[in-house]
């Protein structure tokens, strides 16, 4: 199977190849189509400047320290820890603990959303993606704090909370490694529609196939209600469940 795709995504770029007439190119024409396409995913980086009044100086020093950013790396991992401490039916005791630590970090998470906006001022806050991302989760989290006011209005507290993890995401800002990563799952976000697109064509086409050949077989030990294929639902899903390799071989 993974020969096949090989070859395929060989072929693949080969045509693309063709179809822009890279394959004529010679190496320095590559290099610098290579360098083009660089430029034009390149965005200019705005440096924040550096603040006159004494006030936001201050909070534009500690923002801008290494510390400060491992002391808000760490708050994240330790608050990752305690959501992964929580549980079904939990005592009194770690109820209350797991509260304090909740309120704990809202309250450090909120601070550094008040330092920041203090040290690069509104304009350049808003302008960072990172500090949009982080708003949103702090402003979700105060809300989150009232939880009876929430209740009144059907509102699932438990959905705020877990929102709560996503702040592990800012764990890629630090790494240069995973950014790479992510910049080039997001480059290939338009080959894996593709694909995917692809894949449900052809499961589309063996599930029609297979309601038309085998949809009179008797329930056994493999072939039951919920693995057959008398419909086109219960097909799919079974074909789905063959592609994970789940008794695949007992379905053949």
């Amino acid at each position: 199977m993974n020969l096949f795709i090989s070859v395929i995504v060989d072929k693949f770029n080969e045509e693309i190849k063709k179809r822009q007439g890279a394959h004529n190119f010679t190496e320095e024409q590559k290099e610098w189509v290579k360098i083009q396409r660089l430029l034009v995913h390149t965005n200019p980086k705005i440096i924040p400047v550096e603040p006159i009044n004494c006030l936001r100086l201050q909070c534009f020093k500690i923002v801008q320290s290494q510390a400060f950013e491992y002391f808000i790396m760490g708050a994240i991992v330790i608050n990752t820890v305690f959501l992964c401490i929580d549980y079904y039916q939990k005592g009194p005791d770690l109820t209350k603990v797991l509260l304090y630590a909740n309120n704990i970090f809202v309250i450090v998470f909120t601070f550094e959303m008040i330092l920041k906006i203090v040290a690069y001022g509104f304009s350049y806050y808003w302008h960072v993606n990172w500090n949009k991302f982080d708003f949103i989760i702090v402003i979700l989290s105060l809300a989150a704090l009232d939880e009876t006011l929430l209740r009144d209005l059907n509102f699932n507290v438990t959905a705020l909370r877990i929102i709560r993890v996503s702040r592990l995401l800012r764990m890629v800002k630090t790494s240069q490694g995973l950014r790479s990563l992510l910049k080039t799952l997001f480059l290939s976000l338009g080959n894996i529609l593709q694909s995917a697109a692809l894949l449900m064509l052809i499961l589309f086409t063996f599930t029609v196939a297979g309601m038309n050949l085998f949809g009179n077989l008797k329930y056994g030990d493999f072939i039951t209600k919920n693995a057959n294929f008398e419909s086109f639902y219960i097909s799919l899903s079974t074909l789905w469940r063959a592609c994970t390799g789940e008794s695949w071989n007992g379905i053949m």
